[in-house]
């Protein structure tokens, strides 16, 4: 069972007014009766007495609680990107897509080999055709820097296509003085063009063997003023 006040509707309202109204002035004496008032002025009163009626209403209603707007979650600082960072790029040994050779070993005189002063010896590397185009005989391994030790261009015998490994042979003398050399050679095309790895030869060479003093030449010189 409700307990609230029950609304009468707005224009049922005004209904009942003009209903009162109607009636009084038919239940009134000619004689003794005001003057009936004319339809705009009961249309007013009704609409005064309706928005009276609203206002207390809207007075006694309680007012209406507004959500507090909901907050948006603290969101956690972005964390740092890592930086990424590059080595610099290794400097070129003059090879390219077509002509390039890559050190393979060392055949023969490793590092740091002892030769007598003055003698020969027969260098030997391995080298890779890494390059796109086959090396003809018109290509050569030739000295770039260092000690050249005698060693002269040495043109290959065969044709090396691209991918397969030669082996080539330098004749070379070592220098008469004591100490450690270092030849630096290279292949070039059949322009003249150096390209690929640079490869290198290092030997020690001891002491200079000394030629025998004879006893006659000790004699002349003791008798010599």
């Amino acid at each position: 069972m409700s307990t609230g006040n029950r609304k009468i509707a707005p224009w049922g309202f005004v209904f009942s007014i003009l209903l009162g109204l109607s009636l009084t002035a038919c239940g009134s004496s000619t004689a003794d009766q005001t003057p009936t008032p004319g339809v705009e002025a009961i249309f007013t009163a009704a609409y005064q007495t309706f928005e009276a009626q609203q206002a207390t209403e809207l007075a006694m209603t309680p007012p209406t609680e507004i959500p507090s707007p909901t907050l948006f979650p603290t969101l956690p600082a972005p964390s740092p990107v890592a930086t990424l960072s590059f080595g610099s790029a290794t400097a070129s040994s003059g090879g390219t897509g077509c002509n390039n050779s890559t050190y393979v070993s060392d055949v023969s005189i490793p590092d740091d080999t002892v030769i007598d002063a003055g003698a020969g010896f027969d260098k030997t590397w391995q080298l890779l055709n890494s390059g796109t185009c086959e090396w003809t005989t018109s290509y050569k391994l030739a000295f770039s820097s260092g000690d050249q030790m005698s060693g002269e261009t040495t043109s290959i015998t065969v044709p090396v296509p691209s991918g397969s490994v030669v082996d080539i042979t330098v004749p070379m003398v070592a220098p008469q003085d004591a100490g450690t050399y270092k030849g630096n050679w290279q292949m070039q095309n059949d322009q003249g063009q150096f390209f690929g790895n640079i490869i290198y030869v290092q030997i020690k060479v001891g002491s200079v063997t000394e030629t025998p003093i004879s006893s006659d030449d000790l004699t002349a010189t003791a008798e010599a003023p």
